[in-house]
């Protein structure tokens, strides 16, 4: 153990560095030349990939929930500031959702309703104009517990009086609605 002691510390020899490092310069570029192709030039051009493809999903996800939030808000607004006009044609365009559906028209229940869509609506528009983790995830899963059980309850309570096509889309509608919830909620939570 003195023998080791006695001959001193052990150093490696890295061999010579260039002029720039042995004055302690401040931005030596001899290693930097030296190591452009095989070190710092592939990392590079990972590290622009990767944050395009972040970005890229980021704004993707972000146009999803602002679509899905003018959708909901416009329902909600019409629903209460016309609630009978919403229940008689909603979603418009000669189709007749609601009403089609046989139920007796209810101003409150409508209110309601139209109450939800807006909130949903407002909470999806700013999550994605705020574009954070936290606001992108927190409207994505006012999205999701908004549209999954409505999309379930469309599927086992199908109406008689729509046609299948009106069916078809409202309820793939929904459940678009409830995918673009799901992924956002796991896009932006990954991003984080």
């Amino acid at each position: 153990m003195n023998a080791v002691v006695a001959a001193g510390p052990v150093i490696p020899n890295f061999g010579q560095g260039s002029k720039c490092e042995q004055t302690n310069g401040w931005w030596c570029t001899d290693w930097l030349h030296a190591h452009w192709g095989d070190t710092l030039q592939p990392a590079l051009f990972q590290h622009i990939e990767l944050s395009l493809i972040a970005v890229s999903i980021g704004f993707a996800l972000a146009f999803l929930l602002a679509l899905v939030g003018v959708i909901d808000t416009e329902t909600g607004v019409w629903a209460l500031f016309d609630p009978r006009g919403w229940y008689d044609k909603f979603p418009g365009f000669g189709h007749h959702w609601v009403s089609g559906q046989g139920g007796t028209y209810n101003e409150h229940l409508v209110s309601d309703a139209g109450a939800g869509f807006l909130a949903v609506g407002l909470l999806l528009l700013v999550g994605a104009a705020i574009g954070s983790s936290v606001a992108m995830r927190l409207a994505a899963l006012a999205l999701l517990a908004h549209a999954l059980p409505h999309f379930l309850f469309h599927v086992a309570n199908s109406p008689e009086h729509l046609s299948d096509g009106d069916k078809a889309a409202g309820t793939y509608g929904l459940l678009a609605e409830a995918v673009i919830g799901f992924f956002a909620l796991v896009g932006a939570r990954s991003r984080h």
